[in-house]
């Protein structure tokens, strides 16, 4: 095979059944750890595939960048630290956010305050009555009115209508305004948040990209975190071997070499590449359940595995 995992041999019913009475338990680890690591074997399993020297990657990593630019000011972690998502990473120089925080505030107070002004308003509506109860005196006496005076009397009605509803749309936008600058205020404030930055998710911090003092670019990473919860192992199955419909799901043993022994852990099949090489091979990848002992993690990043994969007798046939 053209893969570091072309190796693989069949491992029959019998084989299974010694697997059964022996007991996937890491020979590493005691007590609870032992039996979480316990890969129980399905009943319905006809054979199994392995694959030697099978390389473990992360499957989920982040790069958590900057928000925004600025000078970095604080560290909350280093390397090695395990972050739970939401927990604190870094700190942002946050004095020109809060002074404009601070400014828009008071733009939003003052267009609050003109807003809620009915002073013009009320003053136009009063001068409009004025007007019409002018206009009905003259028209109680029109036979002793001019036309000119009567039409004068119309006209300073029409102009008040029209002086009300210009007091009217200026209130309204008033209104507008006012609604905006507190727009304007939120955004400062998220401005603000966007400076205190948080871990995206759960996992250990493996790299620290910039140190407090440095000033940083709104994109650029600050520090890259990976979930180790489960790791990803691929293999190289041949097409002609297994049923593509059900090998998602299937179960999966991978076993690692390391200083207290020998670790056993279970996961499944979780995808398979849509292209099949030229030798008739398909990448499968696994995900392996990982677990910790004396809060480390017993499968890292790079680590050599061997693995093991169920066949159903539907699969092999």
């Amino acid at each position: 095979m053209m893969h570091s995992c072309s190796r693989f041999t069949r491992w029959r019913i019998g084989f299974v059944a010694q697997l059964l009475t022996i007991g996937f338990i890491a020979t590493s680890c005691t007590g609870d750890l032992a039996a979480q690591q316990t890969a129980e074997i399905s009943p319905t399993a006809a054979e199994w595939l392995s694959f030697e020297n099978c390389t473990a990657y992360v499957e989920h990593a982040v790069d958590i960048p900057a928000m925004e630019s600025g000078v970095l000011q604080s560290l909350a972690v280093d390397k090695n630290d395990a972050v739970k998502a939401n927990a604190p990473v870094a700190q942002m120089d946050a004095q020109t956010a809060e002074m404009e925080i601070r400014l828009a505030r008071l733009q939003y107070e003052a267009a609050l305050e003109l807003a809620k002004d009915t002073s013009d308003l009320n003053y136009q509506k009063t001068v409009l009555e004025v007007a019409k109860e002018e206009l009905a005196s003259l028209q109680s006496i029109r036979s002793t009115v001019s036309d000119t005076e009567m039409r004068r009397a119309i006209l300073s009605v029409r102009k008040g209508e029209q002086a009300v509803v210009r007091a009217e749309q200026a209130r309204n936008y008033a209104a507008v305004e006012a609604e905006s600058k507190l727009a304007a205020v939120e955004a400062a404030q998220l401005r603000l948040r966007r400076r205190s930055i948080v871990a995206p998710i759960d996992g250990v911090i493996t790299a620290i990209e910039r140190r407090p003092g440095q000033w940083v670019e709104t994109g650029q990473t600050i520090a890259r975190i990976e979930n180790m919860d489960h790791l990803v192992a691929d293999c190289m199955l041949p097409i002609e071997k297994i049923d593509m419909a059900h090998i998602v799901g299937a179960q999966v043993t991978a076993e690692a070499s390391s200083q207290a022994g020998m670790i056993r852990l279970s996961g499944n099949v979780a995808s398979f590449d849509h292209l099949v090489s030229g030798q008739g091979y398909v990448r499968i990848h696994t995900r392996i359940t990982n677990l910790q002992r004396d809060g480390t993690w017993v499968l890292l990043p790079g680590m050599k595995v061997h693995l093991h994969i169920a066949q159903s007798d539907r699969q092999s046939k």
